[in-house]
């Protein structure tokens, strides 16, 4: 990539397109992740720890596809926002994971419960703008293809 990231070793063999899919996938199961850790308060200090190791295997996924995907984009931009995005993914989540810890110390508390959904809404939001940025970068490196493809007909 002409960006300013170099080739990550997992995106050697991958595509784009590839790649965006896992990445959705990936936002996907952070959702699922989170939905865990706000039932999880309900439950015992195990289960949300449990829960919220869960979510931290998904952002792990999630920011590794995040720098392979980035990596293959040429436009530094573009890679910025990959990586942007998913850094406001694992921040959001970082947060739910804090509200959550208090709301199940402190289930009775109304401040806490409310905390804790507003946290929540803030987790959703961050993976909308994340899938929706990651199907953003999809069409422009599919541009930049087609546009390298037209060059090398050109040529030949």
């Amino acid at each position: 990539a002409a960006g300013q990231l170099e080739p990550n070793a997992k995106a050697i063999g991958q595509t784009v397109e590839g790649l965006q899919a896992a990445l959705v996938q990936a936002a996907k199961g952070i959702a699922s992740s989170s939905a865990g850790v706000v039932a999880a308060t309900r439950g015992t200090s195990e289960q949300l720890g449990t829960a919220s190791k869960q979510l931290a295997a998904g952002l792990t996924r999630l920011s590794n596809l995040s720098k392979a995907a980035a990596s293959l984009v040429d436009d530094s931009l573009s890679q910025q926002n990959i990586l942007s995005g998913a850094r406001a993914v694992c921040l959001t989540c970082q947060n739910m994971v804090v509200y959550a810890r208090t709301a199940e110390k402190s289930p009775g508390d109304q401040t806490a419960q409310t905390a804790l959904q507003g946290s929540s809404a803030c987790v959703a939001e961050s993976l909308k703008a994340f899938i929706k940025n990651a199907q953003a970068t999809n069409s422009e490196a599919s541009r930049g293809l087609a546009e390298l493809e037209g060059a090398v007909a050109e040529i030949c």
